[in-house]
């Protein structure tokens, strides 16, 4: 599950640290651009985890193979969390940039242990029960994060969730959606039916965007965001 986050996170990392930290100093510039970053997260990974969660059983068998059926289940429950996983861990860009890295490991302190716990808490109901009690750890960890590192500096707690809501709600929609198609049509081709989704959960996505204004507006600079690259492209050859 982890796997395709950490493709787009790490190089991202590489990027987003020597920007934030060079516009240190200008608080609205650097909200700015931090946020522009994380909408773009947001609307390549949530969508992306949504499709995970709804065609998780035809990916394990494709990828995997028939033997490996019952893993799809635990991969559906860690998508939960793995949905707002790409935001969560762009904070540490926020408390390596603010240089508040003692805060960031004190967090760590404090969420290993947890995160350990509710393994062992979820360890007799087995390898469901696991993934059942990491997810709801982690999501309430989630919340501690975001307030944490909204206390200093220029990004704030309701920015977090402001993304999530605008994000997250297009993505359920588009998990609804998908999930009713699988319910009515039933299709017996996975490749069929992860191409089927595909295109329910990107359509249910963009539609749901565009009904909220914060959404139309993460949309309006995708579009600028692209001309701009094709501009300079162009330019430079």
């Amino acid at each position: 599950m982890m796997l395709p986050i950490e493709q787009i996170n790490e190089p991202m990392t590489s990027v987003a640290v020597p920007t934030l930290s060079r516009l240190m100093g200008n608080d609205e510039a650097y909200r700015k651009a931090y946020l522009r970053m994380l909408e773009k997260i947001a609307l390549i990974t949530m969508p992306g985890v949504g499709l995970l969660i709804t065609t998780a059983d035809w990916i394990v068998a494709i990828v995997l193979g028939p033997k490996w059926t019952e893993v799809a289940t635990l991969l559906a429950v860690l998508g939960i969390v793995g949905l707002i996983q790409p935001i969560s861990n762009t904070t540490g860009w926020l408390f390596v940039t603010q240089g508040r890295t003692k805060e960031m490991f004190k967090l760590a302190m404090i969420g290993g242990p947890i995160t350990m716990a509710s393994i062992v808490v979820g360890l007799p109901w087995g390898a469901k029960g696991v993934a059942i009690s990491y997810v709801t750890v982690q999501l309430l960890k989630t919340h501690i994060v975001y307030w944490w590192v909204g206390r200093k500096g220029p990004v704030k707690t309701v920015d977090f969730y402001r993304i999530i809501g605008t994000f997250g709600l297009a993505s359920a929609c588009g998990i609804i959606s998908s999930l009713a198609y699988r319910y009515w049509e039933q299709p017996s081709n996975p490749f069929v039916g992860i191409f089927s989704c595909s295109l329910i959960m990107a359509g249910t996505m963009l539609l749901g965007l565009v009904i909220f204004p914060y959404g139309r507006q993460a949309l309006r600079d995708v579009v600028q965001s692209v001309a701009l690259l094709r501009k300079v492209a162009s330019a430079t050859t």
